[in-house]
This record gives structure tokens, sequence and C-alpha cells, in this order.
């Protein structure tokens, strides 16, 4: 399997533009105006495909070890962060602070999760994630998302962009966090991959929600295991 790779090409609108192809070399329906932006696109992409081979056990084990393979910890691709989901990550910001705060409807009732909610009603912040990120997923085919994916649009990019450089940037950053880690059940925080100053900086490890920035995972851990333990 190769690596993913980026090449010249023409955008949907006939531009040359630099497009993106994933580790089986298909080509994606990424693509940006700038060989720095494609290069930032496939380091991000070449961090979420990092992959373990099953690890094959000797012939012969010692009757006290079980017969398996050792558990090896690999970040989740979901936590490399993609500032091109910034306008989806809005979507889904807004829609839940809400129905925390209004309710879903002040005319409608709706079902989540087996609970019933009335007009107006103000729901759980756990049943306000899920219906959120529902309500964001149907965008799908919108001028957000690419029909029958979580690819954002060119529009939805070209936004994502002008959201990241608006001055509570950071602040609504940390909220979505907050929102993300409601009802976790790998706990109040996760480590995410990405750049440490948006968009051109180096590529860091953070604790989120609280924006910590470490140079490699394994340290990252090590805070975050102090942080569970305090």
């Amino acid at each position: 399997m190769s690596q993913p790779r980026y090449a010249q090409g023409l955008s949907p609108d006939g531009r040359v533009c630099f497009v993106i192809f994933d580790e089986t070399g298909k080509q994606t329906r990424r693509y940006c105006f700038s060989e720095g932006r494609a290069q930032e696109m496939v380091e991000q992409m070449r961090a979420a495909s990092v992959a373990v081979a099953p690890a094959k056990p000797p012939a012969k084990l010692p009757a006290a070890l079980p017969a398996r393979a050792p558990r090896v910890e690999v970040a989740p691709a979901e936590d490399v962060y993609d500032p091109e989901e910034e306008q989806i990550r809005r979507v889904r910001l807004a829609l839940y602070e809400k129905f925390v705060k209004e309710g879903y409807s002040k005319y409608k009732p709706i079902s989540v999760k087996g609970r019933t909610y009335g007009p107006g009603q103000a729901l759980t912040p756990e049943d306000a994630k899920q219906l959120a990120f529902q309500m964001a997923g149907r965008r799908r085919g919108s001028r957000f998302l690419y029909e029958g994916t979580n690819e954002p649009t060119l529009e939805s990019r070209v936004r994502a962009y002008e959201k990241l450089g608006s001055e509570d940037a950071a602040e609504k950053r940390q909220r979505y966090e907050q929102m993300l880690a409601v009802g976790r059940k790998s706990g109040a925080y996760r480590i995410t991959h990405e750049r440490e100053f948006g968009i051109g900086g180096p590529l860091v490890w953070k604790i989120q929600p609280g924006d910590l920035a470490f140079r490699s995972r394994e340290e990252a851990e090590r805070v975050l295991a102090r942080l569970l333990r305090a």
C-alpha cells in the first residue's frame, strides 16, 4: 500500500489545483490551490492512516501466558484535527447549544434515544450532542458536504478558513471540545494531532479541552494520565 500524496490536477470549476490521493492511490474529493496546504493535508492523512500489523504469537508459549498478540495503542483517525472541517464543527456546536438552551423546536416534540421532549423543552447535554451530530450529518449533499460523504465541499472549506481566522475561533474551539467530552466513554479529555498555530504551525499532539500542546503523543499521554489522577 502506498502513501497518501498530491499531484497537480483540475478543480471542478476547471482551475489548476493540487489534488489529493489516498493510500490506495485513489483520487479523493479533496483539493487546494497551495502546494504548502496540499503537503499539510497529505501529512494529516498519513498520520490518520497509521496502522499496526497484528503480531504473530510464537510457535510455543509458556503455559502462564495467553496465546494472543500484545495490545498496542494507536491514535484513532478521528483524533486528527482537520481545519477544513471547521464549518461543520460550527454547525454541530450551534445546534448543540440551541438544543441545550431552547430545545429542538418551539412547536414540535422530538424523541431522542427513547426520551421524548415537548415543544420548547431543553434537551439533556447527552441527547443534545447526539441530535446535533445527526442533524449536521443530514446536511450531506448540501453546500457543506458532498453527497453520501463527510467530505467538506469547496464552499465549506473556504468558510472553514474564514471562521478559523475569526477573533472567537479559539474560544469556540474549546466550547466544541467541551461538547465532545459530554458522555464520552473514554473520559473527559482526548488527544488530538494538529497544527500548533493553526494552519501553518508544526504538527503537535494536544490535550483537549485545554489546548495543551506537546511534541510527542507519549508526552501528551503522560500528562493526561496525571490529569486523570488529579
